[in-house]
């Protein structure tokens, strides 16, 4: 009878325990990115670990992964949803809406900014003003933020839109079907390091860029600074290192002063 009496205290104990557990729900939103929701669980359930642990007893963390465009436009959060990492796109065609409030930066290969370039084929032309035709790029999803951005008033008649194989979008410039491709700095490393690249010339760079933020659902408190700190602190720490190589950053800076000032850019009339 005590042995039962005790089995049963300890489940109401464990019980009440879990019903005072704050929910931080975080999500990863990525238009364009590769991948599915499913291929991503592992990562951020290895990143969901990582916080809960570090936050300790009364929190449970749940992540997942979004790049559907048609699901990340659009996007409202759930009642638990705290924290998101998103494309520079996304938070400045909804920081507004969203009460987006940067906690954080993502470190892209160790890098603290981010260019985007237009490239199209050597016979291509050598002014975006007489660029005819189709861009296409996997931050474009995005397209307003995307064209201004990238042409800041200068008249273009491209189209531009969200594409989720830049290499593949790259040959199509080639071969003439698209005017031409819209690269980040990885993707633009990585095309340059094909045998292809002798055909491309660069038309545009918009260097400088914030990348993806980390953001705050609505006014950041106690637990946002607290979370902040574990992303910073992530860089330092041998057990992150597996969940950030996962998240393919090398660890996450302050928030960059630079999305103010673009946030006024491309939203205000």
């Amino acid at each position: 009878m005590r042995t039962t009496t005790v089995i049963l205290v300890c489940l109401a104990l464990l019980a009440a325990a879990q019903a005072r557990a704050e929910g931080v729900d975080f999500v990863v939103l990525q238009a364009g990115q590769p991948g599915s929701t499913e291929d991503a669980r592992p990562v951020m359930d290895a990143l969901a670990g990582y916080l809960e642990s570090r936050l300790g007893p009364g929190f449970t963390v749940r992540g997942r992964y979004l790049n559907d465009p048609e699901k990340t436009r659009g996007f409202e959060p759930g009642a638990n949803l705290r924290l998101a990492i998103v494309s520079l796109g996304f938070y400045l065609e909804n920081a507004s809406r969203l009460g987006l409030e940067p906690l954080a930066s993502t470190r892209p290969g160790g890098r603290d900014k981010d260019a985007w370039r237009i490239v199209v084929p050597l016979f291509g032309p050598d002014d975006i003003r007489d660029i005819k035709g189709r861009l296409q790029g996997t931050m474009l999803f995005e397209s307003r933020a995307a064209t201004r951005l990238l042409f800041k008033g200068t008249p273009c008649a491209a189209e531009i839109e969200g594409g989720f194989r830049p290499l593949r979008a790259v040959r199509q410039a080639l071969g003439g079907e698209i005017a031409g491709a819209v690269l980040d700095q990885d993707q633009f490393e990585a095309v340059m390091g094909l045998p292809l690249a002798k055909g491309l010339k660069v038309v545009l760079t918009r260097a400088g860029l914030p990348t993806g933020p980390v953001v705050w659902f609505g006014p950041a408190g106690a637990l946002a600074r607290r979370l902040a700190r574990i992303l910073l602190d992530m860089v330092k720490d041998p057990e992150a290192q597996e969940v950030l190589a996962g998240l393919r950053t090398r660890g996450f800076g302050p928030p960059d002063p630079a999305l103010a000032e673009l946030l006024r850019e491309c939203v205000e009339p």
